[in-house]
């Protein structure tokens, strides 16, 4: 499966580079009112596992086809000045590997195996856009979106190319009640635990300023991709995850960013592994595949919710983000 991984590096890169470029081909071509369009449209399709569930029976045959159509709208967005092609082509990609990588594993792993090599997917997807965002953004600067853009095209390209061995890997089917039941009660944990970093994305831009936002950004995605490879190594569990997510809450109520990001996110990573790694237990990967297209979906509401929170000037709820995400990850643990 270290192919697979390795592979993936190839779509977050590609990932990255397509939605640093997006938004300054809108400025480029006088269109800004599309960076919103684009956002808007990327976070939508973070409902894309809801109805793309013929997609599990083939993971791997389905993401080549999704990286061969993300490389030719992401080169026309490039060709024709079409920013909210490049939006939707990598939201979509993106979503359909961040869903489905685990699934492929699944098919072919279980029990500390798949802990070990979903650990490494989730270290790989968080930590590889982090890394890449600054030299992506200096190459934007350098080239200019297009060129970017175009750059990205090949990057999915050699994703797809990267996946052809994986063409006949089979997932099973992703129906059934037990997929929509357990998805929504493992999914109410999450809405919790990605409630706090759409509230602090809201409002943390304006109080940090652009170098100690990214600064921030950096150090939860580092903290998030040591959870994951933590928890893939039997290192952290559960509980451990909800005690860091807990100080982790409490360090960014006090304004202590640096420190409270790095823990938010160290227990993030750990959580969202190590309870993978139970969901796995239970499912096959086709079954494991309908349970997360819902906890995904929860996960985005959660998101939403906390941006919607900040926005409305409901700071007074963010205290007790900490009592509610330790209670839910205590009750989570219980859950076979």
């Amino acid at each position: 499966m270290i192919g697979w991984i390795g592979g993936q590096l190839l779509s977050q890169l590609g990932w990255t580079l397509a939605l640093a470029a997006a938004p300054f081909l809108a400025l480029e071509r006088g269109r800004p009112g599309e960076v919103a369009a684009g956002v808007f449209l990327a976070q939508l399709l973070r409902l894309l596992p809801l109805v793309a569930g013929a997609a599990v029976r083939r993971p791997g045959a389905a993401l080549i086809g999704a990286h061969l159509a993300a490389a030719l709208l992401v080169l026309l967005a490039a060709l024709g000045g079409w920013p909210l092609l490049a939006y939707g082509a990598a939201g979509g990609v993106g979503v359909l590997e961040g869903w489905l990588g685990p699934v492929a594993l699944r098919a072919r792993l279980s029990g500390p195996a798949f802990d070990r090599a979903n650990g490494l997917l989730t270290a790989v997807g968080v930590a590889a856009p982090a890394l890449a965002w600054p030299p992506a953004g200096w190459a934007v600067a350098a080239l200019g979106p297009a060129r970017v853009l175009a750059a990205a095209a090949g990057l999915f390209a050699l994703r797809a190319l990267a996946l052809w061995p994986w063409r006949g890997l089979s997932g099973g089917s992703g129906g059934g009640a037990a997929p929509r039941r357990d998805g929504a009660r493992y999914g109410v944990p999450l809405f919790f635990l990605l409630l706090p970093v759409g509230w602090l994305a809201t409002r943390l831009p304006a109080l940090l300023g652009p170098g100690g936002y990214a600064v921030y950004n950096l150090a939860f995605a580092l903290g998030t991709a040591a959870g994951g490879l933590l928890a893939g190594r039997g290192r952290l569990g559960l509980p451990g995850g909800g005690a860091l997510l807990l100080a982790g809450t409490l360090a960014l109520l006090g304004r202590s960013y640096l420190p409270g990001a790095a823990l938010y996110g160290l227990g993030l990573g750990a959580a969202q592994v190590a309870g993978l790694g139970r969901l796995a237990r239970v499912f096959g990967a086709g079954e494991l595949a309908g349970v997360l297209a819902r906890v995904a979906a929860l996960g985005a509401l959660g998101g939403a919710a906390g941006a919607f929170l900040s926005g409305a000037g409901w700071a007074l709820a963010s205290p007790l983000l900490g009592l509610v995400l330790g209670a839910v990850i205590l009750r989570w643990e219980r859950r076979p």
